[in-house]
């Protein structure tokens, strides 16, 4: 059985609050807000998360590698997939790959339709724009 897990905590306001994420002895927090589809219905539409997936709340201020800032992220789509939880970080239902190499350097996989990126890198492009 896996060593983490995810618990789902809400503000008094029930609009905002964390995703707690345990690996083991190590904690972090994740905030995030409800996403809003229009500002006419205000009918809620997922959540917006803010990933700081840096270094652990617990042990305090200890770096996250980014091989495991990834795994972390994979889980957590999971996890959101799993509840039925739209969120920010979700990848499209279908994923189609274009014959032009990513634009990180030195990475010779295929870029992923409307983006510069391969899927990996999106990803990591994606950690780098949620963090704190």
């Amino acid at each position: 059985m896996a060593d983490h897990h995810f618990i789902m905590n809400h503000s008094g306001s029930g609009r905002d609050g964390t995703i707690d994420y345990r690996e083991g002895d190590q904690s972090l927090g994740i905030y995030w807000e409800v996403r809003v589809r229009s500002k006419s219905d205000r009918t809620d539409s997922g959540i917006l998360l803010y990933m700081g997936l840096n270094t652990w709340k617990n042990p305090e201020g200890v770096k996250i590698d980014k091989e495991h800032r990834l795994q972390i992220l994979y889980r957590l789509r999971q996890w959101l997939k799993d509840q039925d939880i739209s969120s920010n970080v979700e990848l499209p239902p279908e994923i189609e790959t274009v014959d032009q190499p990513c634009m990180w350097r030195d990475c010779t996989e295929w870029r992923v339709k409307g983006s510069v990126f391969c899927i990996r890198h999106y990803d990591l492009n994606l950690l780098n724009s949620l963090s704190e």
